[in-house]
C-alpha cells in the first residue's frame, strides 16, 4: 500500500523516506523479537 502511494505521487524523495521508514521499522521490529526470545 505505501509503494502505491509512492508511485501516486511519484516523488523521489517521498519514496526514499518511506524506504528510510521502513528500514528503521524493519530494524526495530528485530530488535524488539529479539528483545522478547532473549527475556
Amino acid at each position: 500500500m505505501k509503494r502505491d502511494l509512492a508511485i501516486c505521487i511519484n516523488s523521489p524523495s517521498f519514496a526514499f523516506i518511506h524506504s528510510a521508514i521502513d528500514g528503521i521499522s524493519a530494524f526495530n521490529l528485530e530488535k524488539a523479537l529479539d528483545w522478547k526470545n532473549f527475556n
